[in-house]
Parts: C-alpha cells; sequence; structure tokens
C-alpha cells in the first residue's frame, strides 16, 4: 500500500490518507448522491469536474456519501482533511 505524504498549500495542511477499499452503499437521501455525481460530469474531453467540498457536522454520513459517489462512479476515493496551519493574521 502507498503511503501518501501531507502537503501544505496556501497555509492549509491537506492530510492525505491511503485509498480506502471498503464496501459502502448509500441508504440516505439520494438527491445529495445525484447532486455529489453530477459535480464529476463532463462533457467534452476538454473540461474539468468540479471539486466539491462535503461539510457538515460530525456522523452525518459525508465520507459514507463520498465512498458510495466514488464507487458509483468507478472512481478512486481519497480521503482528505484540511486544517489551517499557523500563518499571517489579517484583521479587517
Amino acid at each position: 500500500m502507498r503511503s501518501y505524504a501531507n502537503q501544505i498549500i496556501d497555509n492549509v495542511e491537506l492530510i492525505l490518507s491511503n485509498p480506502v477499499d471498503v464496501d459502502t452503499e448509500w441508504i440516505g437521501q439520494e438527491e445529495p448522491l445525484r447532486q455529489l455525481l453530477a459535480c464529476w460530469l463532463t462533457v467534452a474531453e476538454a473540461d474539468l469536474p468540479l471539486t466539491p467540498r462535503i461539510i457538515g457536522v460530525p456522523g452525518i454520513g459525508k465520507t459514507t456519501l463520498a465512498m458510495s459517489a466514488a464507487k458509483s462512479a468507478a472512481s478512486r476515493f481519497t480521503s482528505c482533511n484540511a486544517r489551517r496551519t499557523p500563518g499571517p493574521k489579517i484583521s479587517w
């Protein structure tokens, strides 16, 4: 199994995990799954898919939704958690 190194981009540390192979099934509302899958649709080869962020309180199924969508789209799922690292403070 390949191990991924953490990356810092614009003072945001990305904590990368190894790909996860877990058999998941989305049993929640169909609309969030359809919306997530629609983000990855492209019409032409030059099109880039959207990169949605799934946010919410812990325990509501964000990871399960993402894993189920990746499985439906025959894509690999890699989890990424972000946290701010110390950097310049900006006051308004």
